[in-house]
């Protein structure tokens, strides 16, 4: 009887586990070789840069980076991200899993899996760099001195490759590498992040790009910072775009009804993953929906909007993109004046 009963009880596991819908996958993601919460992990059924189709599954890592998605049976691609911001200084994670497509057959633990900086920062040596005293400052603390490699982001935002807190009394020193860099000093009133407000305070040094040489600090003076010019911050608001450019984008976001939706903020990218730190971000869309962004060259861009600046989606957020396009781009030539549509949802 008792042999009987066991034979029965496999038997039904047996059965159970060949019924089995979907299995657990669950792995660690971790930053600087510590474990990263509040990682956003996105499982997609192709390559992550299709972006034809959603994720399938996105789960968030716990405390200790440990995150568990359920999957049935198949072959899989996982991405993470996640949006790190440090008194205003902001910085996006990014990284696929490396034994990508995982072939879910059975219940599975993932390796250790590490997320990396989008800056790429590089490890400078002392030595090397430059040196200066900023003044007419209202708060050392909230001054910062920015190195960047080009002027594609036209010297704000987070794309730069280093910087430099200053003193009380405005001194710095930066450690770079030999080569050519653009620098600027910004002092901000609020937040780090985010285009310049009437009240800051700005300076981008005269004689850029700069040449360094190795084993030198180069002295770049007294920089003065001058408050953001109103007239500008005006024309901002005007025209409602943060780049000036000679391509102009005019639009419209609207949600599933065709009804304007106001507080949108349009983003424009250069590559079709469209992670990371956009190429360049309008104004919030105006209260009948319409927004306005310039672009700086011509060429293919990919657009999308959302509710709200940086880091994972969240529910109750509307997202959209582009209507009328496959892979969600947009071609633009000199001269041109774009009129685009954006559709966007509330995700849940």
């Amino acid at each position: 009887m008792k042999t009987l009963f066991r034979l029965m009880f496999l038997s039904l596991l047996f059965l159970s586990a060949c019924g089995k819908d979907e299995f657990s996958v669950r792995g660690r993601v971790l930053y600087n070789d510590r474990p990263l919460e509040d990682a956003e992990v996105s499982v997609y059924l192709k390559l992550e840069k299709d972006k034809e189709r959603p994720p399938v599954k996105v789960v968030a890592t716990d405390k200790n980076g440990f995150f568990e998605v359920r999957l049935k049976r198949g072959k899989y691609f996982l991405t993470g991200r996640k949006r790190l911001e440090d008194q205003g200084e902001i910085d996006m994670l990014v990284g696929s899993y490396s034994d990508t497509p995982i072939d879910v057959k059975s219940d599975l633990v993932l390796k250790d899996w590490t997320l990396l900086s989008k800056k790429n920062k590089e490890d400078f040596k002392k030595g090397t760099g430059i040196k200066g005293i900023v003044k007419n400052f209202k708060d050392f603390r909230k001054v910062r001195v920015y190195a960047y490699k080009d002027t594609n982001s036209g010297l704000k935002g987070p794309d730069y490759i280093s910087f430099s807190k200053i003193d009380k009394d405005g001194q710095f020193q930066m450690d770079l590498k030999e080569g050519d860099f653009y620098i600027s000093v910004r002092e901000r009133k609020g937040s780090f992040a985010g285009p310049l407000k009437e009240g800051d305070r700005a300076y981008d040094y005269p004689n850029n790009p700069i040449r360094l040489t190795k084993d030198k600090y180069l002295d770049l003076g007294i920089m003065n910072l001058k408050e953001v010019d109103r007239k500008k911050l005006e024309e901002l608001r005007k025209t409602g775009y943060l780049r000036e450019g000679a391509i102009t984008i005019k639009g419209v976001v609207v949600d599933e009804n065709k009804k304007p939706v106001k507080n949108v903020y349009v983003m424009i990218y250069k590559d079709s993953e469209m992670i990371g730190r956009p190429f360049t971000i309008s104004l919030p869309s105006k209260e009948d929906g319409t927004f306005t962004i310039t672009l700086p060259e011509e060429g293919k861009y990919y657009v999308g909007a959302r509710t709200k600046i940086g880091g994972p989606a969240e529910p109750g957020e509307k997202i959209g993109y582009i209507k009328g396009s496959s892979d969600k781009s947009i071609s633009v030539k000199k001269g041109e004046i774009k009129n685009i549509i954006i559709e966007v949802k509330e995700i849940w």
